[in-house]
């Protein structure tokens, strides 16, 4: 399971999670921000533990990754598919948005 220092300095893999659950978290963080859209909104990651099978801190980071991207109108689930699945060898450092489109 990850750790939030491993996400802070990067280096470590983050591990593929279930497409469902970075669309579920996704979907989440939208409403959360529609709800209160000139607030910035934090969560507590483990009120998801129970509703996730995979590591929430890995689904939150793999989530994440789609705001970095222009994503006009609903997400596909091709888009959430290459989320859950995209190789993060050393973090979301190994990010790039352009391979990731260009593998869709």
């Amino acid at each position: 399971m990850l750790s939030p220092r491993d996400l802070a300095l990067g280096g470590v893999e983050i591990p593929p999670v279930d497409k469902e659950e970075v669309r579920q978290f996704w979907l989440k963080m939208q409403e959360l921000q529609q709800e209160h859209p000139s607030e910035g909104v934090g969560f507590d990651l483990r009120l998801f533990q129970g509703s996730l099978h995979c590591d929430p801190l890995a689904v939150y980071a793999r989530a994440t990754l789609l705001l970095s991207l222009t994503l006009d109108g609903e997400i596909s689930d091709a888009i959430y598919e290459r989320a859950a699945e995209y190789p993060l060898p050393e973090g979301v450092r190994s990010f790039q948005p352009e391979v990731f489109l260009a593998g869709l």
